[in-house]
């Protein structure tokens, strides 16, 4: 299981931009099979399903509270400072309200996002227990990356948050 957590860092990793190993769709459903195996289901009949909800979970946009934690600024100085440097900044279609300026609520909001899916495989407990560990993840992740790494790096980010949540997940399932 401990290589599971490994894996999980690295497809967390290449299902961003890094590698492009297959396709985007590929690595998120390996990626999608590790957590459920990491949950209890990585060979049952909630494998598949499980795999492809959580795809859909952690498809949705979340560049914009990440880049404003790894840049230690608050979701909207953000976007007012890619708007200056002329680069995409758009808030994320989730990102209403105060999550727009509570950069760290908006990250746990958004590892909520990640689990909420796989409620439609009628798996209550493992669908709470992967929108904890990423709500966990998702802000631990940028605050450890910004203690060992330069403002904005995003790789180190991903490779934490799937060891956290990986950890997480396989320790509360």
């Amino acid at each position: 299981m401990l290589l599971l957590v490994l894996c999980a860092g690295f497809f967390d990793r290449i299902r961003g931009d890094q590698f492009d190993l297959f396709s985007r769709t590929v690595e998120k459903l390996v990626y999608g099979w590790i957590i459920a195996t990491l949950a209890g289901h990585g060979q049952d009949a909630y494998t598949i399903p499980f795999a492809i909800l959580f795809a859909f979970g952690i498809s949705p946009g979340w560049g914009n509270p990440i880049g404003a934690a790894l840049n230690r600024l608050s979701p909207d100085v953000h976007r007012n400072f890619l708007l200056m440097q002329h680069a995409p900044a758009e808030f994320e279609t989730w990102q209403i309200g105060i999550l727009r300026k509570n950069t760290y609520l908006a990250l746990v909001v958004r590892g909520i996002i990640t689990g909420i899916p796989i409620i439609l495989t009628g798996l209550w407990i493992e669908s709470i227990i992967v929108m904890t560990a990423y709500a966990i993840a998702f802000p631990l992740a940028c605050r450890i990356a910004n203690i060992f790494n330069n403002p904005g790096d995003w790789g180190h980010q991903e490779y934490f948050r799937g060891w956290i949540a990986g950890l997480t997940i396989w320790g509360l399932s």
